[in-house]
C-alpha cells in the first residue's frame, strides 16, 4: 500500500480510502504462510477476511497495481452478487505471463526466496500458459467500466535515478487489449507515457486516476 501514498494527495477529499497490504507484501511481508495458495483468488479472499467491511457497501471502486490488478479483478469476481463494485482502475497487470520480460522470468525461477518461489508456483509468474487473467478482465468489462493504466516504457528510468523492470504489458497482452477494447465500450486502455511499470509513480498516472474518479 505505500506505493500508493503519492497518489492519495491527488485524490478528491471526498472520497474515503481504504488500503491494505496483500499477505507476503509491505507490513504484511511474513504473514502469508497460512495460505495454502498465493494465487489473486487466495489473495483476494484473504483480504476480504481480514476487512470485511470492504465488501459490505458502495459504490465501491477497485485500484491495483501488478499482480494487485490481478487481485481487483479476483475482489470484483467475488463482490459481483452484492453489487458494490462501481469499477476496477488497474495498473500495468501482468495478464499474460508470459508477457513478463525474460530476466524477470529467470530471475523469479532462481530465486531462493519461499515467498517468490509459491508466486511463481501460484500467480502472474506461471510462465508456461497464458492464464485465466485477459479472460476474467473481458467478462468484467462487458457489466463494469474498467481502466487499465499501461506503461509505455521498458527498462524505465527516472529522472531522479529509480528504475524499474519496465511494463509487464507485453506486445502479446496489447494485441488483444486492443482487440477486446474495440469489442467492450466499458474497457478503456490508458498509455502512461512517463513511466514503465510502476505507472502509479508517474505524475500523469496520478492524474489520470484523480481525474477518473472524480468524475465516477
Amino acid at each position: 500500500r505505500r506505493q500508493f501514498l503519492p497518489l492519495l494527495a491527488q485524490l478528491p477529499e471526498r472520497l474515503p480510502v481504504l488500503l491494505s497490504d496483500l499477505a507476503g507484501h509491505g507490513q504484511r511481508r511474513e504473514q502469508w504462510r497460512h495460505l495454502e495458495h498465493l494465487d489473486p483468488a487466495a489473495l483476494a479472499a484473504d483480504l476480504l477476511e481480514r476487512q470485511p467491511q470492504a465488501g459490505c457497501s458502495g459504490p465501491l471502486w477497485l485500484v491495483g497495481h501488478s499482480l494487485g490488478a490481478l487481485v481487483a479483478i479476483a475482489l470484483a469476481q467475488r463482490l459481483a452478487q452484492q453489487g458494490v463494485v462501481a469499477g476496477l482502475i488497474l495498473g500495468d497487470p501482468p495478464l499474460l505471463p508470459r508477457d513478463i520480460p525474460a530476466p524477470l522470468q529467470a530471475g523469479a525461477l532462481a530465486s531462493g526466496d519461499p515467498l517468490e518461489q509459491q508466486l511463481v508456483a501460484d500467480s502472474f509468474f506461471h510462465f508456461q500458459h497464458d492464464g485465466p487473467y485477459l479472460g476474467q478482465l473481458a467478462t468484467l468489462a462487458d457489466v463494469l467500466p474498467v481502466h487499465l493504466l499501461v506503461g509505455m516504457q521498458g527498462a524505465f528510468r527516472r529522472a531522479d535515478g529509480f528504475s524499474d523492470c519496465g511494463t509487464l504489458v507485453g506486445p502479446a497482452s496489447r494485441e488483444r487489449l486492443l482487440a477486446l477494447a474495440t469489442e467492450r465500450p466499458g474497457l478503456g486502455l490508458h498509455g502512461i507515457a512517463d513511466a514503465g511499470h510502476f505507472v502509479f509513480h508517474a505524475p500523469s498516472g496520478q492524474a489520470l486516476v484523480a481525474q477518473l474518479l472524480a468524475e465516477a
